[in-house]
């Protein structure tokens, strides 16, 4: 039987976990067969949490990986340009301070903080960001038994709720479903189709993350882009948001080192891409409430759109969500809203599958997963880039006749000698980022005892062209 997600409980749960306390088996699984990961985790779990790292090789990590990697693979999403989230990201990364008045963010995270911002002009030339396909690295499994027994009893609950009212099956369509699952399951994301639980993806800044691992999602915390008179939360209220679609949810993850949602950043010492996460997720979607299909159409024909204002003004509700003041209303324990990979022409009300939890107690973040965008190759080594700067730079069209300002004589200097002497890609780096201004020193002198390079002359561009090739540089 293929892997899926059926828990028991026996001999070795109630010893581990507690009697009563039903967890998935590969929870003991994991814990048998991998290290414990929490003293290499960068998160400080509690007492009663587990951040297990999975093998590479396990049925487990295989399943994980094949999941997102196809989900990330079977179609690219485009962000909305000037989306509130993002912006608001920026916003903030701009105008940070700390305790004592600095700006709390390096000044290239600044930079392009401010480019960014300009995005909701079309004329700026900057593009929203794009996901699409990913290379998983790793796998940690989140095993926080506060947070989980507040999930377990609430699906118990809804177990036997469902069952006494006879409530059916919701009808979301998923565009991609991988096979194997976990322990029994056919495919994920599909968990238990009779409440709808499913697996989630939700991605989000590292310190967010560090946050919902800890103590799980809090939808309260859902951001209002209005007033306190006049909410403007999300497009489905306030609440915490998930898709089966990764692509979708990569455009709202940032780069560790420069802060933007679309890049390229690597290691300068290993020469790999930087890694960003994803929360896997469960899910119980529970009786679902449709955002319109037509409210999509409607906006996008420039019509007046009075769906906004039946979903985006919504507040959190942990115990008991309705969609109206009025107490006759059903109860929803979500609200979703179909890509375009829904099965009929018409039905979609977004571009990719968006679903929004407003109870805290049906999610649970059960996966952190580590990921590249793209291939998960090696760059050039510095010392090859710098190589072919210098080249281009002696061989430009007439450039024995062109006069080098003496910040460019010093620059091709010092780093003719540091590929000369075989100098390591780390002290390379260093003196590069020296010369294109982003250090200010380098073991506390300025190399050659020269200036930084003009960002208008020509050594500058070949330099920031190159680096920006291969991914070690942010584009400004």
């Amino acid at each position: 039987m293929s892997m899926g997600f059926r828990e028991e409980e026996g001999e070795a749960t109630r010893a581990r976990y507690g009697r009563g306390l039903v967890v998935p088996p590969y929870w003991i699984t994991a814990q048998s067969n991998c290290p414990d990961f929490s003293l290499e985790f960068p998160i400080k779990l509690p007492d009663e949490a587990r951040a297990v790292r999975l093998e590479a090789g396990s049925a487990v990590f295989k399943a994980v990986k094949q999941f997102v990697e196809e989900t990330s693979q079977s179609k690219s999403v485009t962000s909305a340009r000037g989306e509130d989230a993002r912006m608001d990201k920026m916003r903030w990364t701009l105008n940070a301070k700390t305790a004592d008045g600095r700006p709390e963010f390096p000044e290239f995270q600044r930079a392009l903080a401010e480019r960014r911002l300009r995005e909701p002009d079309k004329k700026s030339g900057v593009k929203p960001p794009t996901g699409g396909s990913v290379t998983v690295r790793d796998v940690i499994c989140i095993q926080n038994l506060p947070v989980w027994r507040r999930y377990a009893k609430a699906r118990r609950e809804m177990k036997l709720e469902y069952e006494r009212v006879g409530m059916g099956t919701n009808s979301v369509h998923y565009a991609v479903t991988s096979e194997p699952g976990l322990d029994g399951m056919r495919h994920l994301p599909v968990i238990d189709p009779e409440i709808g639980e499913t697996m989630l993806f939700h991605c989000a800044d590292v310190n967010a993350v560090e946050n919902i691992t800890k103590s799980g999602f809090l939808a309260r915390f859902g951001s209002n882009y209005g007033t306190a008179e006049a909410p403007r939360y999300g497009m489905l209220g306030q609440g915490s948001y998930f898709s089966n679609e990764l692509a979708k949810g990569l455009t709202y993850t940032r780069c560790v080192l420069c802060g933007d949602y679309e890049c390229g950043c690597r290691s300068l010492e290993t020469r790999k891409k930087l890694a960003r996460s994803t929360i896997m997720a469960r899910v119980i979607l529970g009786n679902v409430r449709y955002y319109p299909a037509w409210a999509s159409v409607k906006k996008h024909l420039g019509g007046r759109d009075d769906i906004e204002s039946q979903f985006r003004p919504i507040a959190y509700r942990n115990k008991m969500y309705r969609p109206a003041a009025a107490r006759a209303a059903p109860r929803f324990d979500s609200v979703v809203s179909h890509g375009l990979s829904a099965r009929k022409f018409g039905e979609f009300g977004s571009e990719a599958n968006e679903f929004m939890s407003p109870n805290d107690q049906l999610t649970y973040p059960e996966f952190v997963v580590s990921f590249v965008i793209g291939q998960d190759d090696e760059a050039r080594k510095l010392g090859d880039i710098v190589k072919t700067v210098l080249a281009r730079y002696e061989g430009r069209s007439f450039g024995f006749l062109r006069r080098k300002s003496e910040a460019s004589e010093n620059a091709e200097k010092v780093l003719k000698e540091a590929v000369k002497n075989n100098r390591s890609d780390q002290d390379i780096g260093d003196l590069v980022l020296y010369f294109i201004g982003v250090k200010s020193h380098v073991n506390n002198e300025r190399p050659g005892g020269g200036g930084q390079l003009k960002t208008d002359g020509t050594f500058f561009s070949y330099l920031t062209e190159e680096l920006q090739k291969d991914g070690y540089l942010a584009v400004a």
